[in-house]
């Protein structure tokens, strides 16, 4: 999804989870989640997933607020891990 997009629809519905790719095609998600953070928008949990596996782009993730960085490429049995867990731990 594009940045522009994904703040678009988060003007109008809530996100529990935000899984992320680093690299959109007009921006990136580290600037997405500050933005949604920034806009009161903020999901319950956060997720990036990205090709950049050196120091300073785990710790700009980290640092953006992403509770994990997954690099690619990654088994889909751990999306699915994710979100079983994001599905079960979501306040009610």
């Amino acid at each position: 999804m594009r940045e522009a997009l994904a703040l678009a629809v988060s003007e109008n519905e809530t996100f529990d989870l935000l899984l992320s790719d680093i690299s959109l095609a007009d921006g990136d998600g580290w600037k997405l989640l500050r933005c949604l953070t920034d806009g009161g928008r903020r999901p319950w949990r956060e997720i990036a997933m990205s090709g950049r596996s050196s120091m300073e782009d785990l710790a700009r993730s980290q640092t953006a607020g992403f509770e994990q960085h997954l690099l690619k490429p990654f088994a889909p049995a751990i999306v699915e891990a994710i979100l079983r867990e994001a599905a079960e731990e979501v306040p009610r």
